[in-house]
């Protein structure tokens, strides 16, 4: 039993330090890992954060110009009736302008066929003297 006894203290002496140095590595190394996988869920953790601030700030972006356009399409639409409404005016306008000038034109060419049809030239006795008159009217 003495024997057994130094028997351990002999291998006490000479395994305890590296067994507890083993361990003591081993703990530190787990440490280590440990602490290294914290400080990348920190990283993923903020790398996380920052993507939902500019996915916000991305779709409050979107949300804007959506609204703008939206804008921009409304003020383009009463651009586009205004416009439609002026040249619709400018086009009642000018039809008004050509239907009195074709009424115009017609008395006229009714007037000159009835004149011409009806009165001739023996009709009308016109001497000198009135001709001078009507020119001399026409002129003044």
């Amino acid at each position: 039993m003495i024997n057994f006894t130094i028997f351990a203290l002999i291998l006490y002496y000479l395994v305890a330090n590296p067994i507890k140095n083993f361990f003591k590595d081993r703990r530190e190394g787990i440490a280590g890992q440990l602490k290294e996988i914290e400080s990348k869920l920190q990283a993923a953790k903020d790398e996380k954060r920052e993507a939902q601030a500019r996915l916000e700030e991305s779709a409050n972006k979107a949300a804007e110009i959506i609204e703008d356009a939206k804008l921009e399409a409304k003020i383009l639409a009463e651009k586009i009736a205004d416009a439609s409404v002026n040249e619709l005016e400018v086009l009642e306008k000018q039809f008004a302008e050509k239907t009195a000038l074709e009424e115009r034109k017609a008395a006229r060419e009714v007037i000159d066929e009835v004149l011409s049809e009806n009165i001739t030239t023996d009709d009308i006795a016109l001497d000198e003297s009135k001709i001078v008159d009507i020119i001399s009217k026409k002129v003044a």
